[in-house]
């Protein structure tokens, strides 16, 4: 109705500005890196000049590493939700990585090349994505270091999404297509039926789930329709 598609507009600007900000943020701390970057390399120099390769090697080291700590992840993270070129889903995964965050789950989000099309409708995928990665994290949490690792590959006519998580407990993967199945109990696994049902709908769509070595593994594959 209305009042739904409204909501999900003001969701959809939140998490855009959400992305500007994160945005910001880098090309704030690039200048910083920038101004300190020019007295930590005058530094360096004068060590070379003393003949000190090893501390300097240990310097460089140093650099690299609080580098990639404080920009360049962030940089990484940035280009990855760059290419979400589709509105609805990349405000759907920038909602899950604030979540993620908040409950102090370790994330990685890897979209390789640029996704522009999911060849099915679009809140039938975000529905799909949203309900796979709360499980994921749902299942993570249970874990001493959680994380969840989603990947979303784009490649000519078949886009494949794939959630990793870690999971503690041995299960069935067919048992998820049950009813009401939760890793938390009876009556909260909903959200898979629900999945289950949407992947029914269409031809060009399969699902699959595995686990091993600890690691549970959700895939959705969608083909463009001939």
């Amino acid at each position: 109705d209305g009042r739904r598609t409204l909501r999900m507009q003001q969701d959809m600007i939140a998490q855009q500005l959400l992305y500007e900000q994160s945005l910001e943020d880098i090309r704030r701390e690039v200048r910083s890196y920038r101004h300190d970057y020019k007295n930590l390399l005058a530094g360096l120099a004068g060590q070379a000049v003393e003949g000190k390769p090893e501390v300097l090697r240990a310097a460089l080291s140093e650099l690299e590493i609080d580098f990639d700590r404080n920009l360049g992840e962030k940089i990484r993270l940035s280009v990855q939700i760059g290419n979400l070129r589709i509105p609805q889903i990349r405000s759907l995964l920038l909602s899950k990585l604030t979540e993620m965050k908040n409950k102090g789950v370790e994330c990685r989000l890897e979209v390789i090349y640029p996704v522009e099309n999911v060849y099915i409708n679009v809140w039938d995928f975000v529905r799909c994505l949203g309900i796979l990665a709360d499980n994921a994290i749902e299942a993570a949490l249970d874990t001493e270091q959680p994380w969840v690792e989603i990947l979303l590959l784009a490649q000519e006519k078949q886009l494949s999404l794939q959630i990793y998580n870690p999971y503690t407990n041995t299960v069935d993967p067919a048992k998820m297509w049950d009813d009401g199945w939760s890793t938390k109990g009876a009556g909260r696994g909903l959200g898979l039926s629900s999945y289950q049902r949407i992947v029914k709908n269409y031809s060009n769509v399969s699902a699959c789930t595995s686990w091993e070595n600890g690691v549970f593994v959700q895939e959705l594959t969608v083909e463009d329709r001939p």
